[in-house]
């Protein structure tokens, strides 16, 4: 977008395009979970509790962090995860009151392949940028998703 516009039109017009691109970005999100659905038969929640866990979640509680969900939420996902033979939970060693969640083998191979898909397809979307486009497009997403948080904590919802 030209500079010039943004000033001519104002937040307002810059808004309205950010909301335009992350509807694409949410079809093309939607794309890959489903086909991540289709490949290993767990739904989108399923999968991204797997890599909560492979990424260092032990807890239900930390989970629901990681997905941007309620605990009793969280739970039942992970309850389903548990019958499926993709989590195992263990009594916390530390805290008698909590449970350790560790991924099983095939729950560890699974979030290793959608690890692995979602790093093939962002690695190969970076790639038609250049080298100083990405870096500042990464900086500049983060940027962003940073005034996002703060700005959700300040508005009211209803």
């Amino acid at each position: 977008m030209d500079p010039e516009d943004i000033s001519a039109n104002g937040n307002e017009r810059l808004a309205q395009d950010v909301v335009a691109a992350v509807e694409r970005l949410r079809r093309v999100g939607g794309v890959m979970w489903s086909r991540i659905e289709d490949g290993f038969g767990i739904s989108d929640i399923q999968a991204t509790v797997l890599e909560a866990v492979a990424g260092g979640a032990r807890q239900v509680s930390t989970v629901a962090d990681h997905c941007g969900r309620h605990v009793s939420s969280a739970s039942r996902v992970v309850d389903g995860l548990v019958q499926r033979g993709l989590l195992d939970r263990a009594e916390d060693p530390d805290d008698r009151r909590a449970v350790q969640l560790t991924l099983t083998d095939e729950g560890r191979q699974v979030a290793e392949r959608i690890l692995a898909a979602h790093a093939e397809v962002l690695e190969a979307s970076l790639d038609r940028l250049d080298a100083d486009d990405a870096a500042r497009f990464v900086s500049l997403l983060q940027d962003f998703a940073g005034a996002m948080e703060d700005s959700v904590e300040q508005v009211s919802f209803g």
